[in-house]
């Protein structure tokens, strides 16, 4: 037995496994055997290969006990019926963006207001959007493109629609793996710079994404 107060030490006063140290063995008060004047071999502190740490340990069980947190996206809020609406008519909720086909128009609603959409004729539109519980959406457009006369020129977003509702009649499935080639034909350049040139945010048109499966 040997109590932490015969220890010499240069700081916490411990012993570990494999450390060699000298001693002298006197009683307690009860007349048992104990180290006493506990040093390193041939005087000094005691000394000597320390366990290894278990704090990154610690914080990994730490970790593991921390559950991951869900990612809200915006039309978690929409109403059961225009949820069950949208899932009827085979349009995907499982990430932040829902694309809807209303006619000739392909829309993108995405996290944080962003919206996009393209038309047949070869237009492009971008903007912001707030919506309602009850799937009412109002949009918000700020920029605007067509390709006409073989190039992407500018156009008045003021004549864009301004208002759809998720829940009417209207609101159709965007066709799996639609591309810009499918909705327009071949007869048409990259947009790229013109996206650029007129302060889009948007890089490239997407019609809808891929199913997670694909």
């Amino acid at each position: 037995f040997v109590h932490q107060s015969s220890i010499t030490s240069n700081g916490f006063r411990t012993l570990s496994e494999g450390w060699k140290v000298e001693f002298s063995v006197g009683k307690d008060e009860n007349g048992r055997p104990k180290a006493d004047n506990v040093t390193a071999v041939g005087g000094g502190p005691c000394t000597g290969p320390r366990p290894p740490s278990t704090r990154s340990t610690k914080a990994t069980r730490t970790q593991k006990k921390v559950a991951k947190v869900p990612r809200v996206y915006w039309h978690h809020m929409l109403d059961d019926e225009v949820k069950e609406s949208l899932q009827g008519k085979g349009i995907r909720m499982n990430t932040g963006t829902i694309d809807v086909a209303l006619d000739q128009w392909r829309i993108k609603l995405g996290n944080d207001g962003y919206c996009s959409c393209a038309h047949a004729n070869k237009t492009l539109s971008e903007g912001n959007f707030v919506c309602s519980e009850s799937g009412m959406i109002e949009f918000d457009w700020s920029h605007c493109i067509s390709f006409i006369g073989g190039e992407w020129v500018a156009q008045d977003s003021n004549d864009m629609f301004t208002s759809l509702s998720l829940n009417g009649d209207n609101i159709k499935m965007v066709p799996q793996n639609e591309s810009p080639e499918m909705l327009w034909g071949g007869d048409f350049t990259d947009p790229l710079s013109a996206l650029e040139a007129n302060g889009f945010k948007m890089r490239r048109v997407v019609l809808t994404t891929k199913p997670n499966n694909q």
